[in-house]
């Protein structure tokens, strides 16, 4: 049994951080406490974190002198109590990133759940539900916020609490947003790359934002589709007329761009594989859709 502990009193320092480790009959095994795990900021600060596939453990914590509240993600081996990896988020002025829960998915990597927030004004992001993908040896996979967008525009505030990986690697997650002094549960559904297809007709509007390269995506009322998918020779895209589609691999690279009209797109000058269709239409409003060239 690994315990993830936090304890409080009235008197300076208010908090103690630590992690035990029990044997099957609840006799401590051992004690680690992690780099400045005594602080004096209240109780606002929590330490997660999850026993690996190969015993070692991860967790995620918050140094002392947190004014941006940018957690250390550290993973230690469960023998030596030795540090493996370490990854500290940049100090970025005005952000914050809070983890509520960490968990190893089926292949190795680690996702975590929680919220985001940024004083920066473009985006401006406030306290919005937030996942991240790190793979086993602490590399940064992918980073997105995504922020519910109220009736006047404003980004509902909100978290996600926790998620779990589905048969087919899409996750689910659930959480709560917090609009005009209400609480409503959020639940999202997005596939491995932490992407949501377009929404249907009576969805929230939702702005995904892709935290590493600042791209936003848009579901909601507005939808592209691309037929057939998959396709072979040529694709029509269904979209508000005289928007600009894009066509990337998925390493990022570029290998078609046009004008949507009414005319078949032809598939010819690309190999077979999964690509990335993106949509700009005239509001700048972004769409990405996958699609599979046979």
């Amino acid at each position: 049994l690994t315990c993830y502990i936090i304890e409080n009193s009235f008197f300076a320092p208010f908090d103690r951080r630590r992690i035990e480790k029990y044997d099957s009959d609840l006799n401590l095994v051992w004690k680690y406490n992690p780099p400045d795990s005594l602080l004096i900021f209240g109780n606002d600060v929590r330490i997660h974190g999850t026993v690996l596939d190969n015993g070692n453990i991860f967790f995620t914590y918050y140094k002392s002198g947190w004014n941006d509240r940018l957690p250390n993600l550290r993973c230690i081996d469960t023998l030596t109590k030795n540090t493996t990896w370490e990854y500290d988020f940049p100090d970025v002025s005005s952000h914050e990133r809070v983890v509520f829960k960490s968990k190893q998915l089926k292949n190795g990597d680690i996702l975590l759940t929680g919220k985001y927030a940024t004083l920066a004004s473009t985006p401006r992001i406030s306290n919005s539900p937030w996942l991240m993908r790190i793979d086993r040896n602490g590399n940064r996979k992918w980073e997105r916020a995504y922020v519910e967008l109220g009736i006047n525009g404003e980004d509902k505030t909100g978290v996600l609490w926790d998620a779990i990986e589905l048969e087919n690697d899409d996750i689910m997650a659930c959480g709560f947003v917090r609009n005009n002094n209400k609480w409503d549960p959020l639940l999202i559904r997005t596939d491995a790359d932490g992407c949501i297809d377009q929404g249907q007709a009576n969805c929230p509007t939702v702005q995904i934002i892709d935290l590493m390269s600042g791209a936003v995506d848009e579901i909601g009322e507005a939808t592209v589709s691309i037929f057939p998918n998959p396709a072979s020779t040529q694709i029509t895209i269904d979209a508000p007329s005289r928007s600009i589609y894009s066509i990337y691999s998925m390493s990022g690279q570029k290998m078609m761009q046009g004008v949507v009209d009414d005319q078949d797109i032809d598939l010819s000058y690309i190999n077979a594989g999964i690509y990335l269709v993106k949509v700009v239409d005239k509001s700048g409003h972004i769409f990405n859709q996958k699609l599979v060239k046979e």
